[in-house]
């Protein structure tokens, strides 16, 4: 199964996109096929503390093409990439992109979103763990590292494809032993 993984880097307080990350993965083997990032111009300077977080400086987002330039090659990647139109997220950043590209007089093309931190806590939590913190808190719960650099979007989209991936294969290795030893409660036809 093929899946984009979406990642935004926002401005404060605003919540204006100045970053767009995102990898197009086949899970089942956890490669990435494809990557697309772009810092953007959302009519504003970053403040201090977000270039303290992201990196991203006032320079990078005056000289980006607009948000509606950036948001618009964006969707055209997605809908070329051969994810089927999958968009996952760690949080509601697919909400925001949406609500921010229509804001823009951007068209979003049909998608099937989902939040995977949601799914990452549940399994987090049915595993042992605590759902809280944030991705690498979760990655470090499954024995992972993550790589890159923190707050920026490409490599955080990459770091959630990457445990999506690890998630996925525990999801198969369990799918596939109930079917090795049968389902419980389904008679078979005599």
């Amino acid at each position: 199964m093929n899946v984009t993984f979406l990642d935004l880097e926002m401005n404060q307080p605003s919540n204006l996109v100045i970053m767009i990350g995102a990898v197009a993965v086949n899970l089942k083997s956890g490669d990435i096929k494809y990557r697309w990032s772009q810092v953007c111009n959302p009519g504003e300077l970053p403040s201090k503390e977000i270039t303290d977080l992201t990196g991203i400086t006032s320079e990078e987002v005056t000289a980006a093409p607009t948000f509606a330039t950036v948001v618009t090659e964006f969707w055209q990647w997605f809908s070329a990439n051969g994810t089927g139109h999958r968009l996952w997220a760690w949080g509601n950043d697919f909400h925001v992109l949406a609500q921010q590209s229509i804001a823009a007089g951007v068209p979003v093309p049909k998608l099937y979103s989902f939040n995977f931190k949601w799914f990452a806590n549940v399994f987090r939590d049915a595993s042992g763990g605590k759902p809280k913190g944030g991705l690498a808190n979760a990655l470090n719960h499954f024995g992972m590292k993550f790589v890159g650099q923190q707050h920026n979007a490409l490599c955080d989209a990459e770091n959630t494809a990457r445990l999506a991936a690890e998630l996925y294969s525990h999801i198969k290795t369990l799918y596939e032993i109930r079917r090795m030893f049968g389902q419980p409660g389904i008679r078979s036809k005599k």
